[in-house]
């Protein structure tokens, strides 16, 4: 699912005595490959768990598909750079930016990949939005 608790990530680095393994993930977070964050769904609430997107598999199916079937659908607003592709790392960091807010939670109904997130956010009128950030080649995608 892509979720990094504390306790597996103490017994990876426990054989690297120079490696703190708190350090470690503070490090991860600062650079925005690791965002800290709260699924109750899956993991007990106590220890911490990181959203870490890079261990996650690709996305292959079709983008234009909604995500969530009986949900009316606008057209994708597409995010595009004057390279003519998406830099390496930059959707990694934008969504566990968009993951670290406490309005936003992953929606694992939907499946998460390295490339296709899903996201519900619970704005303070307590109506459910899910918006989608897709990474293609030459863009990034998003869908509501």
């Amino acid at each position: 699912k892509g979720i990094l608790i504390q306790p597996l990530y103490v017994a990876v680095w426990k054989e690297c005595k120079d490696i703190d393994p708190e350090g470690m993930m503070e490090l991860l977070t600062h650079f925005r490959l690791a965002a800290k964050i709260q699924a109750e769904e899956y993991y007990d609430l106590d220890a911490p768990q990181y959203f870490v997107p890079a261990v996650l598999p690709l996305f292959y199916g079709d983008v234009s598909t909604p995500t969530t079937p009986g949900r009316l659908r606008a057209t994708p607003l597409h995010i595009t750079f004057s390279t003519k592709f998406v830099t390496p790392g930059y959707f990694t960091r934008l969504v566990t930016t968009i993951a670290s807010f406490e309005v936003c939670k992953l929606y694992f109904e939907e499946g998460i990949y390295r490339n296709r997130v899903v996201f519900e956010f619970t704005p303070d009128d307590k109506q459910y939005n899910f918006v989608t950030l897709t990474e293609l080649s030459y863009a990034i995608q998003v869908d509501k």
